[in-house]
């Protein structure tokens, strides 16, 4: 007959079992089907990420600290604080996030241009230090790029201060006001 149905009337009362059975091998299936497992190589791969703690700042502190620490580091660049790559240095940010080949930092000691002793970084060190620009630059975060030193504190920016109450003494331009905003231009224009 090639239907589910066993029964002699075809009912699909009589084929509940088997439709149940065969639902229940399905599902059986595919619960028992390995999902995505940590095998010991991810594993590995996690250890392997490296952070700018225990794998940048101990290359940063043999190599560059010399001369790029301190109250007035070269080129405005201090390499002992995460926050400080970011925000760079007198040519600007250090590490470009995930792009290490336009990362200043990494233009710097790819070129041997630094350390601008004769010391240079081995090619492991420069392989670390791209790895770790490359996979997101663990340990440093964009909200440690702005600290209390810039001015950048809730009492020096204009979205913390108090609103100050327009003038609404009509002037010559008050008729143009359609909004709310004109009625802010308006009044700082004839402040």
């Amino acid at each position: 007959m090639g239907s589910l149905c066993s029964a002699e009337d075809g009912s699909v009362e009589s084929s509940r079992p088997q439709i149940v059975a065969v639902l229940v091998l399905v599902v059986g299936a595919v619960a028992s089907t390995p999902g995505p497992a940590v095998s010991g190589e991810d594993e590995a791969s996690q250890a392997d990420v490296l952070n700018f703690d225990d794998d940048i700042l101990p290359i940063f502190k043999a190599r560059c600290v010399q001369c790029h620490a301190g109250a007035e580091p070269k080129a405005g660049l201090n390499l002992t604080l995460p926050s400080a790559l970011l925000k760079g240095g007198d040519n600007g940010a250090a590490v470009r996030i995930g792009a290490a080949e336009f990362s200043l930092l990494y233009e710097k000691i790819a070129s041997n241009e630094m350390p601008a002793t004769e010391v240079k970084l081995t090619a492991e060190e420069k392989g670390i230090i791209r790895k770790w620009i490359n996979d997101g630059a663990a340990g440093v975060s964009n909200a440690d790029a702005i600290g209390d030193e810039e001015g950048l504190t809730a009492e020096g920016l204009w979205s913390f201060q108090t609103p100050i109450p327009l003038n609404t003494e009509p002037g010559e331009a008050w008729h143009r006001i359609a909004m709310t905003v004109d009625a802010l231009v308006i009044g700082k224009l004839e402040a």
